[in-house]
C-alpha cells in the first residue's frame, strides 16, 4: 500500500453522479468514485449492492443513464468497451471467460495481439506484431509463475489456475487500469495467497479496482475501500476506516465480521 503525495493528487478514474437505471429500477443511483493512481482500491457490498453494475459502466459494458466517467483525463462517458481498452482499461469477470481448448500460452498471446489495433482481426498480420505477442505471452507466464503449464489446454487447468490465466490475459493490454471482478470466486484455500500475492505485485505498476467478497484478502490488500448498498456508496476510506465503521457493520457485515 502506498500513501505518496504524488500519487494521492492523481486520479485515474473518476465519476460524478454516476447512474443507471432499468425501468423503474435504480441499480447505481449517483455514485460520486475516485480512484487514486497506483492504489489497490475495493468496491464491497451485500448482493444487489449496485457493484457489478459499476463494473459494468466503468469498463463500458454498459453506458450510464445519468452522470459522468473520466479515466485517465479522459471523458469516457459514451465510449464502448472496445474503445475503453485501447485507452489503457482491463476487466476480468466473475464468471472465467478463456479459451478452453488453447494452451495457456496462446490464450495469452491472443490477448496480447487483440490490442494491437490496427491489424488484430486482420488474417495477414506482419511477423513482427506476431512475434511481439509471443514475447509478451512469454513474459507473462513467467510473471504468473506458470512455466509448467506454458502449453497446457487452459480448459484443463484446476479453477485457481484458470482465475490466474485471466488475470495474466488483462495483463496482457498493458492496462493502465485492471477491473478485477471478483478474482478469487471459487479458489480454494490454498490458492488465496495465491491471488491475493499476485494482486499485490501487479498493483507496483498498475492501478487496481477490485470488487471482493473475501475480507481478509480486502483488508489486507487495500489502499482504500468503497462500500456499497442499494445502489449507493454507504461510506469509503482506509480499512481501519472500514473494519471500525458502525453503519457497515450494521448493513452488510455484521458486528463481527470485520473483528
Amino acid at each position: 500500500m502506498r500513501n505518496d503525495d504524488a500519487v494521492l493528487e492523481s486520479a485515474m478514474i473518476e465519476t460524478q453522479g454516476l447512474g443507471k437505471q432499468f425501468g423503474d429500477f435504480h441499480a447505481v443511483s449517483g455514485v460520486d468514485l475516485r480512484i487514486q493512481r497506483g492504489h489497490i482500491h475495493s468496491v464491497i457490498g451485500p448482493n444487489g449492492a449496485g457493484k457489478s453494475t459499476l463494473f459494468n459502466l466503468l469498463g463500458g459494458a454498459l453506458l450510464p443513464s445519468r452522470g459522468s466517467i473520466r479515466f485517465s483525463g479522459h471523458d469516457v462517458t459514451g465510449l464502448s468497451d472496445t474503445q475503453r481498452v485501447h485507452l489503457g482499461m482491463a476487466r476480468s469477470f466473475q464468471i472465467t471467460s478463456l479459451f478452453g481448448q488453447l494452451s495457456v500460452r496462446e490464450n495469452l498471446r491472443l490477448a496480447a495481439q487483440a490490442v494491437m489495433r490496427r491489424d488484430a482481426a486482420c488474417f495477414w498480420k506482419r511477423v513482427e506484431r506476431v512475434e511481439q505477442a509471443s514475447q509478451r505471452a512469454q513474459t507473462l507466464i513467467e510473471r504468473l509463475n506458470m512455466q509448467r503449464y506454458a502449453d497446457v489446454c487452459a480448459g484443463t487447468l484446476a479453477h485457481g489456475q484458470q482465475r490466474m490465466l485471466e488475470v495474466g490475459m488483462c495483463l496482457a493490454a498493458r492496462p493502465k487500469l485492471l477491473l478485477l471482478d471478483e478474482p478469487t470466486s471459487g479458489m480454494g484455500v490454498n490458492d488465496l495467497p495465491v491471488m491475493r500475492d499476485l494482486i499485490q505485485e501487479v498493483a507496483r505498476d498498475h492501478t487496481v479496482l477490485l470488487i471482493e467478497h473475501n475480507m481478509s484478502i480486502v483488508l489486507t490488500i487495500s489502499d482504500r475501500i468503497t462500500v456499497m448498498a442499494q445502489g449507493k456508496v454507504l461510506t469509503e476510506g482506509t480499512p481501519d476506516h472500514i473494519q471500525g465503521h458502525a453503519d457497515v457493520r450494521r448493513a452488510y457485515l455484521g458486528s463481527g465480521a470485520l473483528s
